[in-house]
C-alpha cells in the first residue's frame, strides 16, 4: 500500500521548492520502474521493453486494436562507447559540446509506451489524439531521441495539429517542436531529451494553447492574451497590436536601447572592456562596457533606417529574438 514515504519538514533554504520538485521527478521515475503509477492515473495499452545504453534501440506498439498503434520511441545507440568509461587521469578531456556527448543514455532502462485513458484536461486546444506515456516520467537523455505518436485526421480536419507535454508544475499542456506530420496516416514525430505525456491537439496555430477562434492574436505565441497596449481591451492581443515593438513601451524595438542590449548583449559581447582609447573600450565613460551599454547601442543602431514606424516583425529577424 505503500511505495515510498515523503516527509516534509522545515527548509531554511529558499530553494525548497526547486529541491521539491526535483525530488519528485526523481521519486515518480524509479517508482514506475516498478511498474507503480499514481493511483489516478489508468492504462491499457503498455509495452516496456530494456535498452542498453551501448546499443540503443526502438520500442514500438505493434497492436492494431490499440489506440496507440505505431507509437514508437527511437533511441541511439552510444556513440563513444568507450568513453568517458575507459577515461584515466592522463586520457580524460574535458566535456564541451553539448551537441556531442560521450554517451545518450545515463544508464540502462526499461523503456515504456502507454496509452493513458485518464490525461489531464486540455484547455483552451482541441485533443485530437490518445495521451501517450513515454517513461519512465522525466527520463533524461544526453542526445536527442525521436518519438512518434499517432492522432486522429478525421477529428483534425483541416486545422492545424501540434504536439503537446505535460507539464505537472503549471498543471497545463505546453506546445513542443515537432519534425514532421504524416497527415495521410495520422502521426507526428518529435525530437526530446526528457520523456513524459504526450498528446496532439489541433487549431492551435502559434502554439501558445489558445484554440485560434479565441485567441487574440493568431500566429505569435502569447499564451498570457495579455490586452493592454493603448487602446488596451480592444480584443487584439499586444503581441498583434505592437507590430515591431514588443515590449508595447511605445518605442519601436528598431531604436529601443533596452531591446538592443537584451538582443545583442550575449556573451559574445561580454568580454573584459578592450585597451582601446577612451577608457578602455568604455567610449562614453559612463562606467558601462559598450559591449553591453543600452545607451551606446542606442546611439549605433538607432540610426534611421531604425527610427521608423515599427515593421511587423517576421520570424528570423534577428531582433524578434526579444521575446
Amino acid at each position: 500500500s505503500a511505495v515510498a514515504e515523503i516527509t516534509i519538514t522545515p527548509s531554511y533554504n529558499d530553494l525548497t521548492t526547486e529541491f521539491a520538485t526535483v525530488y519528485y521527478v526523481r521519486l515518480r521515475g524509479g517508482i514506475e520502474r516498478f511498474d507503480v503509477y499514481p493511483t489516478a492515473e489508468t492504462f491499457d495499452t503498455k509495452v516496456t521493453q530494456p535498452i542498453a545504453k551501448i546499443t540503443g534501440g526502438t520500442v514500438a506498439v505493434t497492436n492494431p486494436a490499440s489506440d496507440i498503434d505505431g507509437a514508437q520511441i527511437v533511441i541511439p545507440a552510444d556513440p563513444y562507447p568507450t568513453s568517458p568509461e575507459d577515461f584515466t587521469p592522463e586520457t580524460a578531456i574535458a566535456f564541451n559540446d553539448p551537441a556531442d556527448p560521450f554517451e545518450c543514455m545515463w544508464e540502462d532502462a526499461d523503456i515504456t509506451l502507454a496509452h493513458r485513458t485518464n490525461p489531464p484536461a486540455m484547455t483552451g486546444i482541441i485533443p485530437v489524439g490518445p495521451a501517450v506515456h513515454v517513461g519512465p516520467y522525466r527520463f533524461l537523455f544526453n542526445c536527442d531521441v525521436t518519438v512518434t505518436i499517432p492522432y486522429d485526421t478525421t477529428a483534425a480536419g483541416a486545422l492545424p495539429v501540434r504536439i503537446y507535454v505535460y507539464n505537472h508544475l503549471t498543471e497545463g499542456w505546453e506546445s513542443i517542436d515537432h519534425e514532421s506530420i504524416d497527415e495521410v496516416n495520422g502521426f507526428i514525430t518529435f525530437k526530446t531529451q526528457t520523456l513524459g505525456l504526450f498528446q496532439v491537439a489541433a487549431g492551435d496555430e502559434d502554439g501558445d494553447a489558445v484554440v485560434d477562434t479565441a485567441d487574440n492574436c493568431v500566429g505569435y505565441y502569447n499564451p498570457g492574451q495579455e490586452d493592454t497596449y493603448p487602446p488596451d481591451g480592444n480584443g487584439i492581443g499586444n503581441r498583434c497590436e505592437c507590430e515591431g515593438n514588443f515590449d508595447c513601451d511605445l518605442d519601436c524595438d528598431g531604436s529601443d536601447a533596452a531591446t538592443f542590449k537584451i538582443d545583442f548583449g550575449r556573451n559574445e559581447f561580454f568580454g573584459e572592456c578592450t585597451d582601446l582609447e577612451p577608457c578602455n573600450g568604455d567610449f562614453d565613460c559612463d562606467g558601462d562596457c559598450d559591449g553591453t551599454d543600452a545607451a551606446r547601442f542606442k546611439q549605433d543602431f538607432g540610426r534611421s533606417e531604425f527610427s521608423n514606424s515599427c515593421p511587423v516583425c517576421e520570424q528570423g529577424v534577428p531582433w524578434c529574438g526579444y521575446l
